[in-house]
């Protein structure tokens, strides 16, 4: 990738990309539904958040305008996507965040894997690629939602117009635009190997969103450094069963989980997990006391 492509967000950043259909997409679900930052689970001052997932930095965006002096690990496996996300990385406003960029994919252990990248819709790129018919309806139903969702009302407002054989047939033509895609090697690590190469004591944040492997990246994580997690937001794929399998792996481990999903993926459910308040006795004591 010799030059890099770039837009202009609504705040009047520029910002470098892979392509203009994703990058809106993704701006919609983290800036305006807020998606990463709801129900429950948010972030907050002095965090440390660990973006398993990052793209081409978008989150990272989010997260370092709205709060401060957070510690902020990312970890993008492609290359060229890495490249983006190295020039975004540049934009963040306040000095007083720590931010580091790992060229690396989240698995089970640390490893490598071949990747289908898609230069095309990157954050689709997976080392997981699923070519079931299932997963072909669900790409078919999320790009027909995408033309409802299209940010030119005008655009949408045709394309709701046109009739369903042709509101297919061109969302298939635009799947097989999109699905053209390279394999590339990538280096792995995993929840586990984060946690004790960076010393992390604590992860306020844990984001993942990795194409597949969601499961398997964390069913790996061992009891104890499930305890150093405290909130954890994962978009799940393949359906309703996978929402369930991250579901039942988080309240295994403590979570109590609540679900939700974008108004441009609605396929895609998200699974937060948080860790029950509890009440010092002594607090409760002192102030049954003062009452």
């Amino acid at each position: 990738m010799n030059s890099i492509p770039k837009t202009t967000l609504p705040d009047g950043r520029v910002i470098a990309h892979m392509n203009a259909s994703e990058t809106w997409l993704i701006y919609d679900e983290i800036f305006r539904e807020k998606i990463y930052d709801q129900l429950n689970v948010n972030l907050s001052d002095d965090a440390t958040v660990v973006d398993i997932g990052s793209n081409i930095g978008l989150f990272l965006l989010y997260a370092t305008d709205h709060y401060q002096r957070l510690n902020y690990f990312c970890f993008e496996p492609i290359p060229d996507t890495f490249r983006v996300l190295s020039h975004n990385r540049q934009l963040i406003r306040d000095a007083g965040h720590r931010v580091t960029l790992n060229n690396q994919g989240v698995w089970k252990k640390k490893s490598t894997a071949i990747f289908r990248h898609l230069p095309r819709f990157s954050c689709s790129s997976t080392m997981c690629p699923d070519d079931s018919e299932e997963q072909s309806q669900r790409a078919l139903d999320f790009t027909l939602n995408a033309f409802d969702q299209h940010p030119s009302r005008l655009l949408a407002g045709l394309l709701k117009c046109l009739p369903n054989f042709v509101r297919v047939l061109i969302a298939k033509l635009l799947m097989k635009h999109h699905a053209k895609h390279q394999t590339i090697e990538c280096e792995l690590t995993s929840i586990s190997d984060i946690l004790r190469d960076h010393q992390l004591d604590q992860v306020d944040y844990l984001k993942v969103d990795a194409e597949g492997a969601e499961i398997e990246i964390l069913e790996a994580v061992s009891e104890d450094d499930w305890k150093k997690i405290k909130q954890i937001v994962v978009e799940t794929h393949r359906g309703d069963e996978s929402m369930q399998h991250v579901e039942a792996i988080l309240r295994k481990h403590g979570f109590e989980t609540s679900t939700g999903f974008s108004q441009s993926s609605p396929a895609d459910k998200m699974v937060y997990g948080t860790r029950a308040c509890v009440i010092d006795p002594s607090i409760s004591s002192a102030s049954a006391e003062m009452a």
